[in-house]
């Protein structure tokens, strides 16, 4: 496992990072397969954020991972 490191320039890998696009577009991915991606915040203990697909067709739909 790596530590976090608050030095690291993290602009240069993504030009999105930090600025707020990831679930905004994880939303706009998520519909456009049939889904809906869902948070829930609660104070004191973090935020959670659920993605929902659907599945399309009766065939087996392997996913890489």
């Amino acid at each position: 496992m790596v530590a976090f490191n608050e030095n690291v320039d993290h602009s240069i890998d993504s030009p999105l990072a930090g600025l707020g696009y990831g679930l905004p577009i994880s939303r706009s991915y998520a519909r456009y397969f049939g889904g809906d991606l869902s948070i829930m915040s609660m104070e004191g203990y973090g935020t959670d954020c659920f993605v929902y697909l659907t599945r399309l067709g009766d065939t087996k739909e392997p996913l890489p991972i």
